[in-house]
């Protein structure tokens, strides 16, 4: 019987899609999706580890430019802030080192000591610490007048809605990729169904049902979609984990050694495969139940 209804349905050509470009441009799509992810979710996480380290320091500037009461007002604010509860460090940087961060601004000319530059406090809050930077600051100005306080609140806020716009974009172009999946196996399809009419119509009078003949495609489809998925994965996969091992090898400063993926993020992408190999089985179906309630 199993040996019966295999020939049956030798319309199939065996194998000519598994030879053909079918399976190969499945993996490039899933390739391209897994990088995307990849991306996304990479990007995510390094926003988060800036976020979470920012979130606890502050940066105190004492713009006063007398050199002698600039000194002064910047050890009395140490000091005071040293004393607060909830900060945790407190380091006055070097005027060579904050020269230094203008470098890449100004160029050597940072360097000139004609061109002052305010002196610069770095502060981190203990961890979990809830403290107000602005009231710290006005308690501040009775020790050091022309004092400030940057908590880095808006540029997180800028860097944060960046991060996400850019995973959106990650996600829309996985769904693009996932649509023009769906077109390429609707048409490989239709172009199978169409070089086979005449057989199918035969089939059709001997009895045979759209069900079976769909049920015929979907798993040669299934198989294929697996196929090209798996490939286009274990090449995404392996381009991830390469990146990730230059990163670590250029050391954990930077936008690629922020960047890290949880057990739920290589469960996404190791579960990709599967689910576009779905995706074309169940368009090969759909698209088979179609055309067959048109050209029958």
């Amino acid at each position: 019987m199993q040996q019966q209804r295999r020939h049956r349905f030798r319309f199939l050509p065996e194998g000519r899609e598994s030879q053909g470009v079918l399976p190969w441009v499945i993996a490039v799509m899933v390739y391209l999706m897994v990088l995307a992810v990849a991306g996304g979710i990479g990007l995510v996480t390094a926003t988060q580890g800036w976020s979470g380290g920012l979130a606890r320091s502050w940066t105190v500037q004492i713009l006063n430019a007398e050199p002698g009461a600039q000194q002064t007002e910047a050890q009395a604010a140490a000091r005071f802030l040293k004393e607060q509860p909830g900060i945790s460090n407190v380091a006055v940087l070097p005027e060579r080192e904050a020269r230094a961060l203008l470098e890449p601004w100004l160029g050597e000319s940072a360097q000139s000591g004609e061109l002052p530059v305010p002196a610069l406090i770095e502060v981190t809050l203990a961890a979990d610490a809830e403290v107000d930077s602005a009231a710290v600051e006005e308690a501040l100005k009775a020790h050091a007048p022309s004092a400030s306080i940057d908590n880095h609140e808006e540029w997180l806020g800028q860097l944060t809605v960046f991060a996400r716009g850019l995973e959106g974009l990650a996600y829309l172009i996985v769904g693009l990729m996932a649509l023009a999946t769906v077109a390429i196996v609707t048409f490989s399809t239709r172009a199978g169904l169409s070089s086979h009419h005449g057989t199918i119509e035969i089939l059709h009078l001997m009895g045979a049902e759209d069900r079976q003949i769909a049920r015929e495609f979907q798993w040669r489809y299934l198989a294929h979609g697996l196929k090209g998925s798996i490939v286009g994965a274990g090449l995404g996969i392996g381009t991830v984990l390469a990146i990730g091992a230059m990163a670590r090898r250029l050391g954990t400063e930077g936008i690629l050694g922020s960047m890290s993926f949880g057990p739920g993020a290589w469960m996404l992408l190791a579960a990709l495969p599967l689910l576009v190999a779905l995706l074309t089985m169940v368009t090969a179906r759909w698209t088979v139940h179609r055309a067959l309630a048109e050209f029958l």
